[in-house]
């Protein structure tokens, strides 16, 4: 693929809404990771996903 496709594959999943307390628009994606607590260490991720900001996960 040619580096100006990525650009608008990125598009499709970036999403857009406006926020009514802070009367302010915004643009991003949501970060969802699952992961195992392990004592006295940093959790194991066991799956990382990325959505739009529209959709509930």
């Amino acid at each position: 693929m040619r580096k100006d496709r990525w650009f608008y594959l990125e598009l499709d999943i970036i999403g857009k809404g406006f926020c009514s307390t802070r009367n302010q628009y915004y643009c991003g994606l949501k970060f969802h990771a699952l992961a195992f607590r392990r004592p006295k260490r940093i959790p194991f991720p066991e799956s990382l996903i990325f959505t739009a900001t529209g959709i509930t996960v």
